[in-house]
């Protein structure tokens, strides 16, 4: 999806803002021009609150209603200075780009990309189902990327989907129980 972005031209815009002339040669209206160049290439629907904002500050776009698809649809998008984040809804597993309610996910293997320190998002709890404990496990997430859907945002979730269910035992009945194909051999050699 192509996103449209205001360009403005910098010196009417400038003169505009400051109830000035662009004509203005002095080194104060020549520098806050050069803050308003800056400015002029942001996407559509950048809110200032103030037009010192504009000339001096440094503006945060809001990513969440800019880009309202950036996240999972079961996910929700918070904005944050510079950045945004993305979070999967209660009830849902994943990263915040890919939210699932199915169980399966606690059968990933944790990411340990997650762990890192990679993004510029603040750091919260989250949890991931531990497959050596069979528990859901507190680690701290700093937004970033990976593959596994092993990631949850909040305690009840992961424990609804993986601890209750006992996902753990019923995948291990599966493949080594009375189904799995060496337990089926075992029994015929008994006959």
């Amino acid at each position: 999806m192509q996103h449209a972005y205001k360009v403005f031209a910098p010196a009417k815009l400038a003169s505009k803002v400051m109830g000035t002339t662009a004509q203005k040669s002095n080194n104060s209206a020549t520098n806050e021009l050069k803050e308003v160049q800056r400015w002029c290439s942001l996407p559509c629907g950048a809110k200032l609150s103030s037009k010192e904002e504009l000339l001096h500050g440094n503006p945060d776009v809001d990513e969440c209603l800019l880009r309202p698809n950036v996240c999972h649809r079961h996910a929700k998008c918070r904005n944050v200075n510079g950045s945004y984040i993305c979070q999967c809804k209660a009830g849902y597993a994943g990263n915040g780009y890919n939210c699932t309610t199915n169980s399966k996910a606690c059968m990933d293997s944790f990411d340990r990309q997650y762990n890192e320190q990679c993004g510029t998002e603040n750091w919260r709890e989250h949890y991931y189902f531990d497959h050596d404990s069979s528990r859901c496990t507190l680690f701290w997430y700093d937004g970033c990327p990976g593959t596994s859907m092993n990631i949850f945002s909040n305690l009840e979730t992961c424990e609804a989907l993986c601890e209750i269910t006992n996902v753990l035992s019923r995948a291990g009945q599966f493949c080594f129980g009375s189904n799995s194909v060496s337990a089926q051999s075992d029994n015929k050699k008994k006959l």
